[in-house]
């Protein structure tokens, strides 16, 4: 899974690998939390790369008996057998040197719960490389274009031309002592996950 790239992009907010059965989706935009950006990752043995979207109507969530136009409007698949492996938090977001830069806190520990909670699925070849795969996850969400609509949207982050994801010191020594992975130091609190010029 090390030089896996297989996330085809869905919208501007969601990334599946139809091979792996596996979705990601920036989900909530929390302004009560001051600007958080909600992460899922979910694991959906329906997912296929032949049904990669279906129309509204089909989805499990959808409304009954709405206009055809929306009933008929293609949406990212989701089966009710999905189940979410982990979530994250990026936020509240700062500018910094013109860089705009999202900080998760999660720590070795919560890492750990998801770690254990992938390997007791026991989904092939995810639940024995549970930290590789981590690491493929996290290595895609520097690509949503979510990350550029939220910036231009944000009055305090305008002006911004670059993206910065970080994750803490503990977060990457979880990864890098499973998986090989280095870290640049971001500052005293933070590696950098991964950064690129945002979209004008």
């Amino acid at each position: 899974m090390k030089n896996r790239d297989s996330f085809t992009q869905l919208s501007a907010s969601h990334l599946v690998d139809a091979e792996l059965k596996v979705a990601i989706r920036l989900e909530r935009f929390n302004l009560e939390m001051h600007g958080v950006q909600e992460v899922a990752f979910y694991y959906d043995p329906e997912l296929r790369a032949d049904r990669l979207r279906i129309p509204y109507s089909e989805a499990p969530y959808a409304v009954p008996n709405v206009e055809p136009a929306i009933a008929n409007q293609l949406i990212p698949f989701s089966s009710m057998k999905r189940v979410q492996l982990w979530r994250m938090y990026f936020g509240p977001p700062v500018v910094h040197n013109e860089c705009s830069v999202w900080s998760d806190g999660l720590e070795a520990n919560n890492l750990g719960f998801a770690e254990r909670r992938i390997q007791g699925l026991n989904i092939q070849p995810i639940s024995s490389q549970a930290p590789e795969f981590v690491l493929y996850c996290l290595r895609n969400l520097i690509r949503f274009p979510a990350w550029d609509e939220l910036v231009s949207q944000v009055q305090a982050l305008r002006g911004a031309k670059t993206l910065a994801l970080t994750i803490t010191h503990s977060f990457a020594g979880w990864i890098e002592t499973r998986t090989g992975a280095s870290f640049a130091t971001w500052s005293n609190d933070a590696c950098l996950l991964a950064t690129r010029d945002l979209q004008p």
